[in-house]
């Protein structure tokens, strides 16, 4: 498995999104991490089924929490620092789902429904975290730690090639990051030694992952009959499309555009132009590289500027509906389909790495469900036990309120939509139960049940709703909720 770049695996770290606001037919990410399946934050393997409910306890409320844990797998504790960075990983895949559609994730972490999303956020933090933690206790039995030579190697090798990225030494990356001066990252309050940690961590997280594959994979023997079957197979995968590589700056108006023409015509430097001018930010950061692209991956008049312009050439002025282009074509590579032979290594490595995954698969999904996991915090040892079981999720969530184990503004939130989920799953088998042509005795016993369970979750739902806008007030979401489930004619308490 080959390792990722620094400069993916860093930016997903501490949610710096690029942004090729000027060309891409849809909005860009800079990371491949749009599955839904936590591991594969992780590991560059396929996931496991991460469905799987395992044997979780919670420690009893006598017993004193350990400070910075959140929870434990095995008795390995994992650090409140580790669940943080796990978050982040969590909240920048989310952040590259929502951004498709022109929405800030963290704009939905805000009032009651943000509560919910922030607790979903948190449960699969703790699944990634609890993924590493089961890796670290497999090197940890067999004595099998990585060399910490290496890591600084491969981490500088990375960094590197992430300066050279930027087009910045390291002095110019850290004065840009630490005054925000860094166009087409958003990079919050993170510093320097933040970011070299974050970086580091993440290096250390790869070869992590690596080393456990290749001990559990143990020897992978292949005939090259095996070889040209798994390249048969996915022949596909192995053809190289027809691809350019360009940069561009993206003005705002045609007479910008000409003006630099003209200065790049007369050899003004591109690189410096597109940092100083382009309005697409995160490729200007970069001198306006956009990488390698295929056909179909710009919109049509960009992507007909670029295909038909040679390489070292610069396009006319190309006016799109984000603004005004200049291109710049560094390189392209015209389509291949190769046989076996040409590529035979590569085949190989890739058939030894499909193993390695099975057989990483394999062993995980026997090593997860056998994990006890405690978790230290109540919220969301509830919120896992809702997952799992909904009743068992409710009862956890009462006795938080009841017995006022925890101060939750949105506790009581929590438990209404627990209430109103119970609530329409009854109306649902209801409903099914209605559909039948002719309705039995034993049916319309079970009816009568399903309507008493329907009026007793709607009215739980209700007061809890009613008990939420008592404690936070004024609140159009919830006040929706209780015009909702109010029968025709029920008059509403006074809230205090």
């Amino acid at each position: 498995m080959r390792i990722r770049s620094l400069v993916l695996l860093s930016l997903v770290v501490i949610l710096m999104f690029l942004v090729l606001s000027g060309c891409n037919r849809d909005t860009p990410t800079t990371t491949d991490l749009a599955s839904n399946q936590t591991v594969e934050q992780v590991a560059d393997v396929d996931a496991p089924d991460l469905d799987m409910q395992p044997e979780e306890t919670h420690p009893s409320e006598d017993d004193e929490t350990e400070a910075g844990v959140i929870a434990h797998v095995n008795n390995v504790p994992i650090s409140n620092d580790d669940f943080e960075r796990s978050k982040q990983l969590v909240l920048s895949r989310y952040q590259q789902i929502y951004s498709q559609f022109g929405q800030d994730v963290r704009t939905l972490l805000a009032g009651a429904q943000g509560r919910l999303f922030e607790l979903r956020i948190e449960d699969e933090a703790l699944e990634l975290a609890t993924t590493r933690a089961l890796i670290l206790e497999e090197l940890d039995r067999r004595n099998a730690p990585v060399s910490e030579d290496e890591l600084e190697a491969e981490f500088q090798k990375q960094y590197a090639e992430f300066l050279v990225m930027l087009g910045m030494s390291e002095q110019e990356f850290q004065e840009a990051l630490e005054t925000g001066e860094l166009a087409g990252f958003q990079a919050g309050d993170l510093t320097f030694d933040q970011f070299i940690s974050y970086a580091k961590q993440t290096v250390r997280e790869e070869f992590e992952i690596q080393a456990v594959q290749r001990l559990i994979a143990g020897t992978i023997e292949h005939s090259e009959e095996e070889l040209i079957a798994f390249f048969e197979e996915r022949r596909r995968e192995y053809d190289i499309p027809e691809q350019v590589r360009a940069s561009h700056i993206l003005l705002a108006t045609e007479e910008q555009a000409q003006q630099l023409h003209d200065e790049l015509a007369d050899g003004a430097d591109f690189a410096t132009l597109a940092r100083e001018h382009s309005t697409d930010t995160g490729s200007g950061a970069r001198g306006g590289d956009l990488g390698w692209f295929e056909r179909g991956q710009m919109v049509a008049p960009f992507e007909d500027a670029a295909f038909s312009t040679p390489a070292g050439e610069l396009s006319e002025i190309v006016p799109t509906e984000y603004g005004y282009h200049i291109i710049w074509v560094t390189d392209y590579q015209s389509e291949e389909k190769p046989e076996y032979e040409d590529v035979a290594d590569l085949v190989t490595s890739d058939f030894e790495a499909d193993i390695m995954a099975q057989r990483f698969n394999q062993w995980y999904t026997a090593a997860r469900p056998m994990a006890d996991i405690s978790i230290e915090d109540l919220m969301l040892d509830a919120f896992r036990k809702q997952q799992a079981d909904i009743d068992q999720g409710l009862q956890a969530f009462l006795k938080l309120r009841d017995e006022v184990l925890v101060d939750d503004l949105y506790l009581d939130y929590i438990i209404a939509t627990i209430y109103e989920t119970k609530m329409d799953e009854a109306q649902s088998k209801k409903l099914g139960i209605e559909g039948n042509e002719t309705i039995t005795p034993s049916q319309q016993e079970q009816i009568n049940a399903l309507e008493t369970e329907i009026e007793t979750n709607r009215s739980q739902a209700l007061a809890s709703y009613r008990a939420a806008l008592t404690r936070l007030g004024e609140n159009a979401e919830i006040e929706a909720r209780i015009q909702a489930l109010e029968p025709i004619g029920e008059v509403a308490p006074p809230t205090e």
